[in-house]
């Protein structure tokens, strides 16, 4: 017990000279003015304001944020109304080009006259449907001039009437959707 209270006298001691020597730290240490009501104030005023102007700059950024995302969104819109229709595009100008092959190859037999009729006036009635969906044939005969933005060349022919990069035969027609190509017309070109 006697050991207890000589450990509990020196703990007491040490604290009373860390006070002494915490107090005397203080002592060495400037004295700083406390704030008067007033700096208070201006000081707060002062946070707010900037606060405020942190806020307003905020609300610009997330406004012309929201502004870009609503025209990026508008212009995607726009493109997906123009050119949604490529992909049936596609798949129903295959078999209309088929179809007028087909046509071709039977002109002049009397025996199919009547049928031709018919299937001439469906080739066009489709034609007529693409077009109205923004869906052109591109014109291409022999005797243009290939340009490799509309025209794919299936084979240079050399040895011909016909001067070089100059389209000699038409294989298939080529299709726009608007302003773009949906499907490359596809010829031979003079080499």
């Amino acid at each position: 017990m006697a050991e207890k209270n000589k450990k509990n006298k020196d703990i007491e001691a040490n604290l009373t000279e860390e006070n002494l020597v915490d107090k005397n730290l203080e002592d060495d240490l400037p004295k700083a003015e406390e704030p008067t009501l007033e700096e208070l104030l201006t000081t707060k005023d002062l946070l707010i304001e900037e606060l405020k102007q942190q806020l307003s700059e905020q609300k610009l950024l997330r406004a012309a944020d929201i502004d870009n995302l609503n025209k990026f969104n508008n212009k995607r819109l726009i493109e997906i109304r123009k050119y949604g229709a490529s992909d049936l595009a596609l798949d129903i100008i295959k078999p209309i080009d088929l179809l007028k092959k087909v046509l071709e190859s039977l002109q002049g037999n009397e025996a199919f006259k009547n049928y031709l009729t018919g299937f001439e006036m469906v080739v066009r009635q489709m034609e007529q449907a693409l077009e109205n969906n923004g869906i052109t044939l591109i014109e291409v005969k022999s005797g243009d001039q290939f340009d490799d933005q509309i025209h794919n060349a299936n084979e240079a022919v050399e040895g011909t009437e016909f001067p070089e990069n100059t389209i000699i035969e038409v294989i298939s027609n080529g299709y726009k959707i608007h302003d773009r190509v949906l499907v490359h017309a596809l010829v031979k070109v003079a080499k």
